[in-house]
């Protein structure tokens, strides 16, 4: 390696609306891991810096370690990556092995760049902190095996392919399980392409079928009894602490995060990834939990994707395909946009709940901080900290909201920061003009 790394935000971060307000776009999941995670066991143990938008700096400092270009020396060229790319180990080894200034494109994007120290100064962010392409001034240009993720669906669309890549290249250290300790009502179908760690529980009766993919249960899982894991379709990946329980069926690709709870009987299908101390019920398709989201109870969640600190009532349900059977447009930030995709279900952002009984139409997207219930579906375009229900809309006071947030936060030992609480109200503040355009509608 002969080069500083730094990971930055580039101006379309902007497309994945609420999803970033309270996040790097470098800390979206996509499969089992956030971009920011790829990178990083891609290139090693390499020192990173980090570069992101102005208003959620701070939160992250309080929050993390990340070392901070702003504040690095930099005394040699600096890699730039953009936190948007997924990158194959080809391009990993093209772009850390380069030893001129670069742009590395993937489909006319930039996906990274290798600058000289002294240029470093001339490159230009805009008011919101992400990097404006039009200040590179490097001539050699150099394409490499790169996707760069610029809608939020995409990160949907693409979760079945990382759940399979992430588990290619996150190293097994599992202690395997001697097979003969496999209590005897247990089915195990094609055993070669199933490993087991020792310490995991498995139920009685319960299935594990490895047709086409493979199976991965890691240290201190546990599955209850009558579980199903089918890999027919892709492979399925329980991690540490994760519980899967009585009944529950998954068909993969599917990962479930550690400390991540399957309720009983819950049907897991088709692409889903849960990140960290998620609890699922029902029925899930396509999805994505970013972290200490639920959904515990029946209802159907298809085709969406979840921030943090979500909380799906009872019998929620969303529709991921219009009844013309026509693409699904979505409204970001104002933005109507063509998916170009018939199956598009719900974007939550964090802190958002649901009431019992709750229906949301596809392509809807909601900020942070909503509380959305009533009889009618909500308009598809929710901006922060709104209540829903059946009387319309009005503002979800902001002291309330940090109120039952920092609650919230406490029931999983999480604590509600000073930065953080900081960020929420600036959301809040900022959006005050959106709520007031809805309330008046």
């Amino acid at each position: 390696m002969n080069s500083n790394i730094c990971i930055y935000e580039d101006q379309t971060t902007e497309n994945f609306g609420p999803l970033i307000y309270t996040r790097p776009v470098w800390e979206l999941r996509c499969g089992a891991f956030t971009f920011s995670d790829k990178i990083m066991q891609q290139i090693g143990d390499t020192d990173i810096a980090f570069r992101c938008r102005y208003n959620i700096k701070n939160h992250y400092v309080e929050k993390t370690n990340w070392k901070w270009l702003e504040l690095a020396e930099v005394t040699k060229d600096t890699l730039f990556i953009n936190g948007r790319a997924i990158f194959s180990a080809h391009a990993i080894q093209k772009m850390t092995n380069s030893s001129e200034e670069t742009i590395f494109t993937s489909d006319n994007n930039i996906a990274a760049f290798r600058i000289d120290p002294l240029n470093i100064t001339g490159l230009k962010w805009d008011d919101s902190g992400s990097l404006n392409p039009k200040s590179l001034d490097v001539k050699n240009h150099i394409g490499i095996e790169a996707k760069l993720i610029s809608y939020p669906w995409q990160l949907i669309q693409t979760a079945s392919i990382e759940i399979e890549n992430d588990l290619k290249s996150h190293a097994n250290t599992s202690t395997p399980r001697n097979s003969n300790s496999i209590p005897d009502d247990v089915i195990i179908r094609n055993g070669d392409e199933i490993s087991i760690h020792s310490d995991v529980t498995i139920g009685a009766g319960s299935v594990l079928s490895a047709e086409n993919y493979s199976i991965r249960l890691d240290r201190n899982s546990k599955l209850g009894s009558g579980v199903i894991l089918d890999s027919s379709n892709g492979s399925i990946w329980i991690a540490e602490n994760a519980e899967i329980q009585a009944g529950a069926i998954i068909m993969g690709p599917a990962y479930i995060g550690p400390h991540s709870i399957v309720r009983p009987g819950a049907k897991i299908s088709d692409g889903v990834s849960l990140g960290p101390h998620c609890r699922v019920g029902g029925e899930v398709s396509a999805s994505t939990m970013i972290a200490y989201s639920n959904k515990q109870h029946s209802g159907y969640l298809g085709n969406a994707y979840l921030g943090e600190w979500i909380n799906l009532g009872a019998a929620t349900d969303n529709s991921d395909l219009k009844n013309n059977y026509k693409p699904v447009d979505v409204l970001i930030d104002g933005n109507n946009i063509d998916s170009g995709s018939l199956h598009v279900g719900v974007f939550l952002a964090d802190f958002t709940r649901t009431a019992i009984h709750t229906r949301l139409n596809s392509g809807t997207m909601i900020g942070v901080g909503c509380n959305i219930f009533g009889n009618d579906f909500p308009d598809k375009s929710i901006p922060s900290f709104v209540w829903h229900g059946n009387s319309g809309y009005q503002d979800y006071l902001i002291d309330k909201a940090i109120e039952t947030i920092s609650v919230v936060m406490s029931r999983r030992n999480q604590e509600l920061t000073a930065e953080h609480e900081k960020l929420l109200r600036q959301i809040y503040s900022q959006s005050q003009i959106d709520r007031d355009m809805l309330s008046n509608k």
